[in-house]
């Protein structure tokens, strides 16, 4: 019989790709949003810092 034999290489290697690609998309969504946290934390310091610092002082 000279039927079609099924390629196992080609999805096997499919699904390599995919789980590297997964893998640098969830490492790339890591880093942007450890990012946008520290930004964020960065900001709120800042404004905190500011507030805290441009008091008048208090007369006793």
């Amino acid at each position: 019989m000279a039927g079609l034999a099924f390629n196992l290489f080609v999805p096997s290697a499919l699904v390599r790709g995919f789980s590297f690609v997964r893998i640098l998309a969830r490492y790339g969504e890591r880093l942007s949003g450890h990012d946008a946290t520290l930004r964020l934390l960065t900001d709120i310091r800042g404004w905190l810092f500011m507030r805290l610092f441009l008091r008048p002082p208090l007369n006793d």
